[in-house]
């Protein structure tokens, strides 16, 4: 059972999910049907895999922003309730094993305020 991690980040540092992916479930194959299902602008030359754990990550920072989820367990139940997306259980072959969520800090804040004109 070839176990592949892939960790993904959201400008270098702000964010991060892990995905564990087993490639005998979850295959390219799988990984295509995603990637045609929701119709997404992806690159066809790269590997199909890598294209659909990309849109994954995308949707996990979306949810945790939305969500104020701060962990992978969260992740997964989200992803439990959502009908049209694939569960990150394990159960097709991909699993949300680490996520650290964005840090919003009020002083990395800058206002600029421009004089009405």
């Amino acid at each position: 059972m070839p176990i592949k991690e892939y960790r993904c980040q959201y400008d270098s540092s702000y964010a991060e999910v892990t995905f564990e992916v087993d490639t005998d479930v979850f295959t390219t194959e799988s990984a295509n049907v995603l990637l045609e299902y929701w119709d997404w602008d992806y690159d066809e030359e790269a590997d199909e895999i890598e294209e659909a754990i990309r849109k994954w990550s995308l949707e996990c920072f979306r949810e945790a922003m939305s969500r104020r989820i701060d962990n992978a367990d969260q992740l997964i139940d989200v992803f439990d309730s959502k009908p049209e997306w694939p569960k990150l259980d394990g159960s097709i072959g991909v699993k949300v094993v680490n996520f650290s969520p964005f840090e919003l800090r009020e002083d990395w804040l800058t206002v600029d305020i421009n004089p009405q004109h």
